[in-house]
């Protein structure tokens, strides 16, 4: 009789060894990641401290580190435009928050639903000259985005197609919006377009004899087994939202400006991005506050994606 003790049917457990060549690759492989981390890192780390920098410092001192730690820069962006002498204005952060925010609100709802509904046609629907109009749209993307800055001013303008009758879209946030009714991009209509053709026709075949329309199976069949396409189109929306500083730049530059009692000018268009950029260049005291200005920056885009990529996760289906 064989008596046990600790295992199972007398049989002790074998010890995986593991040589000495796998504990140096291990070692080696983690050193690298680690060197790698830190040098992602240093950029995060260099905005932080010359955000807590004085405004002198801030303008002409290169050091990584500073001795005098200061966090009026952060009280600068809300409502004091006289600490450390910066001449900020920090009425325009509010402002460009407030805009940012409102775009990304209208593309988070934009960018799916009208990606979604052009993919769905390309992916499960017949219509003569489907491919062709496939194709044309993947060559869209392969032109800068510099091409079409220009082409895209003129039709914004007055004297452009959307122009006509006097409105002019360049003193709106219209050109950051309303072209995403249109699929946002040939991105993510592609992107969700392969994830369609994944589904296998059984369930589309399945929701007809149960009687579903074309958009009841889009929208109870389709949609939520494409999840994990919507929440990378959501999470580039939201980044893409952030991102907007040349398209600022060069079709609205923040114009209209507007002067208020106390002299102070207000850019009804401008975006956070622009507003950062314009608060290190136009004054050399702001450089501080222009750093702080970019790590709130971080931190609101940081929390956002966090939250949606939280929330659109719950919803994916697993397969």
């Amino acid at each position: 009789m064989i008596t046990t003790k600790n295992y199972s049917y007398g049989l002790k457990p074998s010890k995986k060894r593991v040589s000495a060549q796998t504990v140096v690759s291990n070692v080696i492989l983690y050193a690298l990641m680690t060197a790698l981390a830190i040098v992602l890192l240093v950029p995060y780390l260099y905005m932080i401290n010359r955000s807590l920098m004085t405004a002198d410092n801030a303008k002409y001192s290169y050091d990584f580190f500073t001795k005098d730690w200061m966090f009026s820069n952060f009280k600068t962006l809300f409502y004091d435009n006289t600490v450390e002498g910066n001449s900020a204005n920090p009425l325009a952060y509010l402002s460009g928050l407030k805009w940012t925010v409102i775009i990304i609100a209208f593309n988070l709802v934009a960018v799916p639903l009208s990606s979604s509904l052009i993919a769905y046609s390309f992916a499960k629907l017949k219509w003569t000259g489907r491919n062709v109009m496939f194709f044309l749209m993947l060559g869209t993307m392969m032109l800068p985005a510099a091409v079409t800055q220009l082409p895209l001013y003129v039709m914004y303008s007055q004297n452009g197609i959307f122009g006509n009758g006097g409105f002019n879209w360049l003193d709106t946030i219209y050109p950051f919006t309303i072209p995403n009714l249109f699929g946002g991009g040939a991105v993510y209509i592609f992107l969700t377009r392969q994830f369609m053709l994944g589904i296998p026709k059984d369930f589309d075949e399945a929701a007809k004899i149960d009687g579903a329309t074309g958009w009841q199976t889009l929208r109870r069949v389709t949609i939520p087994m494409v999840m994990p396409s919507v929440t990378i189109c959501l999470f580039l929306s939201i980044t893409n939202s952030f991102k907007l500083y040349d398209q600022n730049l060069s079709l609205t530059a923040g114009l209209p400006a507007v002067t208020d009692a106390g002299g102070i000018t207000h850019k009804m268009t401008q975006l956070l991005a622009l507003c950062i950029s314009d608060t290190y260049g136009n004054s050399a005291r702001a450089h501080g506050t222009a750093q702080a200005m970019a790590v709130v920056f971080f931190l609101i885009v940081a929390a956002i994606s966090l939250t949606q990529l939280s929330i659109t996760h719950r919803r994916e289906v697993q397969q």
